[in-house]
């Protein structure tokens, strides 16, 4: 008897599990269009809006996979599941990607083609008059006095008078909006590449800082206004840094507010695919490793100087001790 109701009681969990599945099935069937899909044991291939995403459920039951917007995939990818893993979808020719992507060789993923301002960002070079770095046709204005167009990411680093757009500081999107940089305090040390350090207020064009694989050069600065926003310290140090900021931990980038990084640039939010830096992460220093043990903010209501550096080369420097990216 008491075999017959542990098999009874056996045998309704199958039936609520397979029931369950196919739920989630059908709801995946009826959410095609890109809304949700289900992964329960072969894995998913994700467009997740510039970069192929390879999504694998190891768990025991299906699960979804909001993918019908940037922010619904941003929302699952900073909170999935441990028994899921996200990885980049290895490819070895363009042909291996979806359209409008391309493989990077560097690292054999797919990501979306640059558009024009995107591709040639750090050159310099009149677009108008050369083609070197393009992935695409330049529109013939781009940008005007005080907006960017369309697709033209960073409008404010040109210095021709053809594509200046949004004020010092601010960067394009592709709505043609300009929206603040992320920055730090003018009192944040930079290494230099000599071992010294300077306060970011006082790096000039053309210095040198120490990057995480390489001496990158300073191509100039975003300097902005800062006001009616948080700011944030790390470790009881100095709140030094906006929410944004993307951090390199020994498990992958992170900042303290990916969605604002999202927010603020699209293009960088996607090559890094930064989660949440919470306590307990464990961040990459100029001297090693060093767990994260409180992250406090201050909220700032009188105006002051905040800056980023314009790095070429990996784009990496290390603010305060901490390996962080440029953001452009």
């Amino acid at each position: 008897m008491k075999g017959k109701l542990i098999f009874q009681i056996f045998a309704s969990f199958i039936l609520i599990v397979f029931f369950l599945s196919f739920v989630l099935a059908l709801v995946g069937v009826l959410y095609g269009g890109g809304l949700a899909k289900v992964v329960t044991g072969t894995p998913l291939f994700v467009d997740a809006w510039g970069v192929k995403k390879k999504v694998t459920n190891n768990g025991a039951l299906g699960i979804l996979v909001p993918a019908g917007t940037s922010l619904e995939w941003s929302e699952f990818r900073t909170n999935y599941p441990s028994s899921v893993v996200i990885s980049d979808y290895v490819c070895y020719f363009s042909s291996d990607c979806s359209s409008g992507y391309y493989c990077y060789s560097d690292n054999l993923h797919c990501y979306n083609l640059p558009t024009c301002a995107e591709a040639n960002t750090y050159t310099g070079y009149n677009v108008q008059e050369s083609n070197e770095d393009l992935w695409n046709d330049c529109p013939t204005t781009g940008c005007y006095t005080g907006y960017c167009s369309g697709t033209s990411y960073s409008c404010a680093v040109y210095t021709d008078g053809l594509r200046h757009a949004c004020p010092t500081g601010f960067i394009c999107d592709d709505t043609g909006t300009c929206f603040e940089d992320s920055c730090f305090i003018p009192e944040t040390n930079v290494l230099m590449s000599d071992g010294t350090y300077k306060k970011i207020v006082d790096i000039k064009k053309g210095e040198k800082v120490q990057g995480e694989t390489q001496v990158n050069e300073v191509l100039g600065m975003y300097i902005h206004d800062f006001s009616e926003r948080d700011l944030y310290s790390i470790n009881g140090g100095d709140y030094f840094v906006t929410e944004e900021h993307p951090f390199k931990t020994i498990t992958g980038w992170k900042s303290i507010n990916p969605k604002r990084l999202y927010q603020e640039d699209e293009y960088l939010f996607k090559l890094l695919d930064p989660k949440v830096l919470r306590v307990g992460d464990v961040l990459i220093t100029e001297n090693g490793y060093v767990v994260v043990k409180t992250i406090e903010s201050k909220y700032v209501e009188v105006e002051m100087k905040v800056y980023n550096l314009i790095l070429e080369g990996d784009h990496t420097y290390y603010a305060d001790g901490y390996l962080v990216h440029n953001i452009k």
